[in-house]
């Protein structure tokens, strides 16, 4: 067998064969959820349903019981040393998670899938309803699926440069000359400017006070 049939092979199946990791990430988290599921949760929800948890949040129209209950979880949460710590660490990496994303929707390869190009949505799910889910089930995957986009531009410029060339030019004039630059110089200073003032500062905030304001904040 050739080497470039190898390659090809390779492009074909081995994405496949990696997406089997964040599906069985998924089921695991979706099972451990279950099992350490607690019958306060339900008992905190149902305070917040009935408006007896702070009282000014819960009464608004839609979002009022699901926030009272994300802030009102975080609050009990941070009472205790152990789960300080706990929570201290998910939010750093959660951090990280966001530098990442952020860099990666900044690059020109990444411009064709717009759920790359455009997280806010994805983070807004992730943060919102789905958590650890939203990484394991969307975000990683299509990750793996522009990988292999990139890869198979990159295999068809070695067999074909022109039919390479239109097909980079069909979607974006720059795509092929700089795949992993970032749109603009300034995105290496706004990115992790913007992270710390808008996602770790205000975690921080929540952290020390462990006041119902910075929480919502």
């Amino acid at each position: 067998m050739d080497d470039s049939r190898s390659r090809k092979l390779v492009h074909k199946h081995s994405f496949a064969y990696l997406l089997v990791v964040p599906v069985l990430l998924a089921v695991a988290t979706a099972v451990v959820l279950f099992v350490h599921s607690d019958l306060n949760m339900a008992m905190l929800y149902s305070q917040c349903h009935s408006r007896s948890r702070l009282n000014g949040l819960s009464r608004l129209p839609i979002i009022g019981a699901p926030s009272c209950f994300i802030v009102s979880f975080f609050h009990e949460a941070l009472k205790s040393v152990r789960s300080l710590a706990s929570v201290s660490v998910v939010l750093s990496f959660i951090a990280g998670l966001l530098t990442v994303s952020t860099v990666e929707s900044a690059r020109i390869c990444n411009w064709p899938n717009l759920l790359i190009a455009y997280p806010t949505g994805a983070w807004l799910v992730f943060n919102l309803i789905g958590g650890a889910l939203v990484w394991e089930l969307v975000i990683i995957p299509s990750f793996f699926h522009q990988s292999k986009a990139v890869l198979r531009m990159r295999e068809g410029a070695r067999n074909s440069q022109e039919q390479v060339e239109v097909e980079i030019r069909a979607q974006d004039p720059n795509l092929g000359s700089a795949r992993r630059h970032l749109k603009v110089v300034a995105e290496v200073f706004a990115i992790p400017i913007s992270v710390a003032i808008g996602f770790v500062t205000p975690s921080i905030a929540m952290l020390i006070t462990n006041s119902p304001i910075a929480i919502g904040v």
